[in-house]
């Protein structure tokens, strides 16, 4: 019966990995729009994204890209699993282009 509990609570662990890879996937969706949109990356941006998506932001190309150059960066949040003890960081890795965004 123990084991039957343990298997159930991993499964929901192993659902909720992926519901949050996919949360964070389609929020990079809105987010690749917004600098596309934007095109720039400032302090105010970043907090802006970090506050209304509930993500961390980390930018790894150039601050001030040029009209069609690409934007790089990676999302990431935590997971606090049942049955691991460790909390999980989930992170992807995105890019878009600066003013393509029709």
């Amino acid at each position: 019966m123990v084991f039957v509990v343990f298997f159930s609570l991993f499964a929901v662990d192993l659902i909720m990995i992926q519901n949050s890879y996919s949360l964070l996937d389609s929020k990079s969706i809105n987010i690749s729009y917004f600098l596309a949109k934007h095109g720039d990356v400032t302090s105010d941006s970043i907090n802006y994204i970090e506050r209304v998506y509930k993500v961390d932001f980390t930018l790894i190309s150039d601050l001030n890209p040029a009209f069609g150059d690409d934007i790089i960066y990676n999302l990431s949040t935590t997971y606090k699993p049942f049955v691991l003890g460790k909390e999980i960081n989930i992170t992807i890795q995105r890019m878009t282009v600066v003013g393509y965004y029709n």
